[in-house]
């Protein structure tokens, strides 16, 4: 009789005990996205079908691999900025989003991201690893919402060549802004009628580059927390009148509207061009598609301050994320060491985020690129110095700087974009043209 009636028990706990685990189980493919017993999480990202090749090939299997229980769809957006402002109206964005360091100020003001502190407390995440001016568009109220992945910055490039046959020292660390301007004139070569056939300078007269000028004259585009512009400073108007000097003065660059035909890059690697100022991520693009042509690259010039605009691509979680400790390892795993060195050697856009990949010279100093993707590498340890040597100074000396970043970004290149047209091709005066923008930028920052 008891024996009987432990049987039957025994079969009630083992039928409950089976509907408990079927229910559990069936909760945790429920919570996995249907994946079985892995979580799904999904990473978005912008860039050249050689870029996403570093996600889909490399990372994710990897990934995946080291975590088993995680599963990573890949997203590719052209116009991410438009895309992820959308997306998150309709809380529907991506667990990773991968940010540019000019929009990463917006996400967060927009309350796009969650925070990350936790996670960098309970992992003890080095961040004295990483350039302190990285995180000043990655941080609000004392709160850190992103981790770097890279720090660009804007780079001088010349020609040695056309130096070297001027009677003219190759710009170096020390070059300033007024030396630039004697040796653009000094390098402009003009025909028998007229017509410059080698600018002494060119660059895109845009936004961007507006803003390093700016810094270099002990000014910011921006106050402090990044709310008001400033563009009206006398910092910004003394840049925009060296701007004019350049352009209409001295005749020493071509226009805007001239470039529009032709992009700066391309006179310069054309030897149409002694010096041309743009981003790190233009070095490959020069070499590839003027493999001859020996050029070289500094920091910016030296005005009152010694200052890099930079920017800094950046991993966050958003505040879509039902998974956001998962979400948290693929960021840990995307910016450790390994996987931004492989980035920087293969692509060699931009510095590695974190000092560290920047002191190991054997990993630092080789790289490939990615020639079936017409990504050229650097040849030899000379090369290395002339393209990319001035890389590590620019940490080392914290000349790196952010604080040109605001969430309002989007005011301000509209704005001052109108300015400087108008100022470089139409004669405005700089002073009225900046005092214009500024209040256009300020009012429309009001009606946001």
């Amino acid at each position: 009789m008891c024996k009987g009636l432990l049987k039957h028990n025994t079969m009630i706990f083992l039928s409950l005990l089976l509907l408990l685990t079927t229910f559990l189980y069936a909760c945790s493919s429920e919570d996995s996205g249907g994946s079985g017993d892995k979580v799904k999480i999904s990473l978005s990202v912008w860039g050249m079908p050689f870029e996403n090749a570093l996600y889909t090939d490399i990372y994710i299997p990897e990934f995946e691999e080291q975590n088993p229980d995680i599963e990573v769809e890949f997203l590719h957006y052209d116009e991410l900025r438009d895309r992820y402002l959308t997306l998150g109206a309709a809380n529907d964005l991506p667990d990773v989003m991968r940010s540019p360091g000019v929009n990463v100020q917006e996400f967060i003001s927009r309350g796009m991201f969650i925070p990350l502190d936790g996670y960098i407390e309970s992992e003890n995440l080095d961040m004295d690893n990483y350039p302190e001016a990285s995180w000043v568009s990655m941080q609000k109220d004392d709160q850190t919402f992103a981790i770097p992945q890279d720090a660009n910055s804007t780079v001088l490039y010349y020609d040695p060549e056309a130096f070297a046959e001027a009677g003219l020292d190759e710009p170096n660390h020390d070059y300033t802004l007024e030396q630039m301007l004697e040796d653009a004139e000094k390098l402009t070569i003009k025909g028998s009628n007229g017509n410059i056939e080698r600018y002494g300078f060119v660059m895109g007269w845009n936004a961007d580059n507006f803003a390093n000028f700016v810094m270099a004259n002990g000014g910011n585009i921006w106050n402090e927390d990044g709310t008001v512009s400033t563009v009206d400073s006398p910092e910004a108007i003394e840049a925009l009148e060296y701007w004019r000097d350049l352009v209409v003065d001295f005749q020493l660059t071509t226009s805007t509207s001239d470039q529009a035909q032709m992009g700066p890059d391309a006179y310069f690697q054309a030897g149409q061009a002694a010096m041309y100022i743009d981003g790190t991520w233009m070095a490959p693009s020069i070499k590839n598609a003027a493999p001859d042509f020996h050029y070289k690259a500094t920091s910016f010039p030296k005005g009152k301050e010694k200052v890099s605009r930079s920017m800094s691509s950046s991993f966050g979680i958003s505040k879509d994320s039902d998974h956001p400790d998962e979400a948290w390892k693929l960021i840990q795993f995307l910016t450790e060491k390994e996987q931004l060195d492989v980035y920087w050697q293969s692509l060699w856009v931009a510095a590695p985020a974190t000092l560290s990949s920047l002191e190991d010279e054997e990993s630092f100093r080789n790289v490939t690129g990615v020639p079936e993707a017409d990504v050229p590498g650097i040849d030899s340890e000379e090369e290395f110095d002339e393209k990319l040597g001035y890389l590590k100074d620019l940490f080392d000396n914290e000349w790196l700087d952010q604080t040109w970043i605001s969430p309002y970004q989007n005011f301000y290149a509209d704005h001052i974009e109108n300015a400087i047209q108008s100022v470089l091709t139409e004669g405005a005066d700089p002073e009225e043209a900046l005092v214009e923008a500024a209040e256009s930028i300020n009012a429309s920052i009001g009606q946001n």
